[in-house]
């Protein structure tokens, strides 16, 4: 995969913002993407019955330096409704299913489960990240970054980080969504 980037920096700020969302991406694809390592949640058996394993995946998150608590505490508010689905579901019928067990839950609380959390696709594959824009606001607190996503066949989608001056110095990521 192959990380592209155009220099769109005019101030020490919007270097800054373009750095970090540059190195979150190089090091999600380099350390996990491209190894087929994961970082996405999954599903586990915990106490007899299904659930996801928040633990290790927030774990990682935390730990990469990228994430903000904001972006932390709303990515676990938007899990508890689907780990609600989740927990009516049996185990056995999770682990033996040969698809994503996201499949077996009416309704959109798991949507997010049938996609790469950072990628928004559904596993067709990456050849290229190219940062379209940086949108940085006029007080230098916070930036939006737009990503273009190359599938195969020259297909492309988006994405968004929204990044914040958290404290000197230091951009977080504090949202990630769509651009489509």
């Amino acid at each position: 995969i192959i990380l592209m980037f155009s220099c769109v920096s005019e101030t020490k700020y919007t270097h800054d913002a373009e750095k970090t969302a540059i190195g979150f991406y190089t090091w999600y694809l380099d350390d996990y993407y491209n190894n087929e390592r994961n970082i996405e949640l999954n599903f586990v058996r915990s106490n007899g019955i299904a659930t996801l394993d928040t633990a290790i995946y927030f774990d990682k998150i935390r730990r990469s330096g990228f994430f903000s608590e904001k972006y932390i505490e709303n990515k676990k508010a938007r899990i508890k409704p689907c780990l609600r689905e989740i927990n009516k579901l049996d185990w056995e019928v999770i682990k033996n299913y040969d698809g994503n067990p996201a499949e077996l839950i009416e309704g959109i609380e798991c949507n997010f489960l049938m996609s790469y959390n950072f990628l928004f696709h559904q596993g067709e594959g990456t050849d290229a990240i190219e940062l379209h824009t940086l949108i940085l606001n006029p007080k230098n607190e916070d930036a939006v970054v737009i990503f273009a996503n190359q599938l195969f066949e020259k297909e492309f989608n988006g994405f968004k980080l929204k990044i914040s001056l958290e404290k000197k110095d230091v951009w977080l990521i504090t949202d990630i969504t769509s651009a489509n």
